[in-house]
């Protein structure tokens, strides 16, 4: 069975802020050292069909994330943020 690495170029431009261990070169870095690896598969993300999304997923949490992708900045940002803080506590509860 062959291993597939599903990448794109926003995980290296995705900023998180010093300290996190999300950083670009740290992606980089480890997107350099896999494909060093011949027997990986590479691909770039596609779209998810709403039937699939909904076999892990209510309904309501779909289309209020789907809401909550920023109009413009940081302000917009901060608020996703916060819907995402709020649905993460509603996927536990």
């Amino acid at each position: 069975m062959k291993t597939a690495i599903i990448t794109s170029e926003s995980s290296e431009k995705h900023i998180t802020g010093d300290g996190h261990p999300e950083q670009p070169k740290r992606v980089v870095s480890i997107i350099d050292t896999l494909k060093k690896n011949k027997e990986l598969l590479w691909d770039k993300p596609d779209v998810v069909p709403n039937d699939i999304l909904n076999m892990t997923h209510s309904e309501d949490y779909i289309n209020n994330l789907k809401d909550s992708f920023p109009k413009s900045g940081l302000i917009q940002l901060y608020r996703l943020e916060v819907r995402m803080q709020y649905f993460k506590l509603q996927d536990q509860l």
